[in-house]
Order: C-alpha cells, then structure tokens, then sequence
C-alpha cells in the first residue's frame, strides 16, 4: 500500500515542508464548519446519514464508549438574576471536577444523568427510555443574551427536550446555592452538542495500517471514530511510524519539521485556520508532496485521504 502522511494543524507556518510542495485549497463541503466535520471530511468518512454529532465525537476523544446513552456536551456559563448569560467562563480544572460531581447521577422522569469532565469541557450522558439526539442545543457565545431552552426537532423529541431542560433548572439551582469562590459565579450548564452513537464500516482495507496521533479531544474522538488506532503525540520521529503503518494522520499545535520525507511517502499538509476561508464556502488550504500533476488542488467534497491513495 501506498504511504501517506496527513498533518492537519491551525496554522501551516507551524509546519516546516519540503521545498517543492503544491498549494491550493480543499472545500469541506459542510453546511456549518465544525472540526469534527473537517476531519471527517478530510478522511473520507463525513456523512450526514451517519454522522454521530458532534457530542458522541468528544465522548469518544474523553476516552468514553457510550452505547445506548445520548451523549450532551455541556458549557459552564454564569447567569444573572434577570436571567441573563454573563459569559463562559474560563474555569480551572479542580472547581470544573468539583461541578461535575456536584451534579453527577441526577434522575429525571426516569432518566439518569451521569456527568463527567476532561480539560475544559463537561460531558453529560443521559440513559433512559425513549430518548434522542434530535433536539436544538440552546448554547450561545453572545453576552448579556437570554438563555434559551432546548427545542424539540419532532414529537418523538419531546421527552429528551423537556428531561434536559429540567436537568438545566435544576443544576442551576444547586450551583447557585453553593459556594465555588469564583467569580463571574458559575451557575449553569448549558448544551453545546449532543449526539449518539452510529455504526460504521472503518478504514477496513486498511485500519492495522493507519495511526492517529493527536493530542486534541476531537481529533483523538474522530480517529476512534474511524477506528484508526490513536495515541498522544507529538512524536520525535515521525517517519519512523510508517515502519509498522502505511497511514499516518498527525493532529498537532506544535511546530513539526516534515522537510525531508523519504521518497515513497506522499504527503498532504492542511491548515484549518479561519484566516484562509475567504476563498471558498469552507475551504482548508492544503499543501501536498509527492508525484502530484495537478497545479490548482481543489476539491468540492470530502476526500483528500482517499485522493492521496488513489494518486
């Protein structure tokens, strides 16, 4: 099998390539840019029919395997008396754990929430009967707006609707009798994203080949997704990992040098920083090296793995 090196990174003036690289831009092809659905779309495998939401990803990046649980990510915000959002909040990561206990393994119309955290972020699984994903997460990044609820999609989401939005109220009312010591007062969760689990057929052809290495919840959560095998990162010796893989897919904040690739590795270097979307609907610009013929690289949906593959 061919071998193909992917970094994908927030700036591309982080990655020191080879002097003869080929530049242009790859459309994600995605109605909302979410980096899940970059990644998603850059492996091939974004797919609204089975697209687990974004929520389900982050559990799995956490290292959680929800089966028959709706997973909700959750945002700790600060809410006034007039009801009205102050902010997020930037919050520790012990005050974030005590919160998370503090509400963990509340009941609700038969629905149990377990509450969990890792780095900045909470995740909420909710186990019951009759529930779902298709509700509106009632997040906004605004200030001084009002807190909206959770919206059912349908009939059938009226129960996860209301379980959630009861959750809200009364989390809200046990954070804001308690005493953190932190001010703006972190009194309420709200909902990001939620999602659930899907099946789907992985990198089968080649999953033994292929590793992710990623030190990012989402690119960790989508790795496992696609059921590449995943470690922390990033490595020292990078082309040393194509001994015992023919894929590497490296997601990383650090400066990595990728100057001199052996000659039977291809490689695809992409920055998803929001500075290059000018020039398409959601473009990430790309630089690729290796026996390449096109002078313009762009590509209206998905699969830039594959391409590399098949080129």
């Amino acid at each position: 099998m061919k071998k193909v090196l992917l970094i994908t990174t927030s700036d591309i003036k982080n990655v020191k390539l080879p002097q003869k690289t080929l530049s242009g831009f790859v459309d994600l092809g995605c109605k909302q840019f979410e980096l899940d659905v970059a990644f998603l779309s850059l492996l091939g495998f974004y797919n609204m029919s089975f697209y687990p939401g974004r929520a389900y990803i982050e559990a799995l990046g956490m290292g959680l395997q929800p089966q028959d649980q709706i997973c909700a990510s959750g945002v700790v915000a600060s809410l006034s008396e007039d009801s009205f959002l102050d902010r997020k909040i930037n919050i520790d990561k012990d005050s974030l754990e005590l919160i998370s206990e503090m509400i963990d393994g509340i009941e609700i119309e038969g629905v149990h929430f377990s509450v969990m955290t890792s780095d900045d972020r909470i995740m909420i699984l909710l186990k019951g009967e009759k529930l779902t994903d298709r509700v509106s997460p009632n997040y906004s990044s605004s200030i001084g707006g009002s807190v909206g609820q959770i919206i059912a999609f349908d009939e059938d989401s009226k129960k996860t609707a209301s379980v959630l939005n009861r959750f809200i109220t009364k989390t809200h009312k046990n954070l804001n009798s308690a005493n953190l010591g932190i001010e703006p007062k972190p009194n309420i969760i709200l909902i990001k994203s939620l999602g659930k689990s899907q099946s789907i057929v992985g990198l089968s052809p080649y999953k033994d080949k292929a590793l992710c290495i990623s030190d990012s919840i989402i690119g960790k959560g989508v790795s496992r997704f696609c059921r590449i095998n995943t470690e922390d990162g990033p490595p020292e010796n990078i082309f040393g990992l194509f001994k015992n893989n023919d894929i590497v897919w490296i997601d990383t904040k650090e400066k990595i040098d990728i100057s001199n690739p052996p000659k039977d590795v291809s490689m695809a270097a992409v920055s998803l920083g929001k500075e290059d979307f000018k020039m398409l609907t959601y473009p990430a610009k790309v630089h690729l090296f290796g026996d390449f013929k096109m002078k313009k690289i762009i590509f209206e949906r998905n699969e830039l793995l594959p391409w590399l593959l098949r080129n």
